[in-house]
């Protein structure tokens, strides 16, 4: 799996220590021996001294607006 970024969202939380961030742009995926390409992301969280991944999601608009409402309601 290859990702080039092309946007990344700061979903970070100064008051609470949380460092999050969905990091969105173009994937190159081989699913099985077939390769393809679409817009994908993936969400990045510092916790401790360790950076953490989310695996590959394929539906950015879900996924983007589904925490950016986490965000609003917070």
């Amino acid at each position: 799996m290859e990702l080039k970024p092309t946007w990344v969202v700061d979903l970070s939380n100064d008051a609470e220590g949380i460092v999050r961030y969905h990091i969105l742009g173009m994937a190159k995926v081989d699913k099985g021996g077939e390769v393809y390409k679409n817009e994908m992301a993936i969400e990045a969280r510092w916790i401790g001294e360790d950076w953490y991944f989310s695996g590959l999601r394929d539906v950015i608009e879900d996924w983007y607006f589904s925490g950016l409402r986490e965000v609003i309601n917070d």
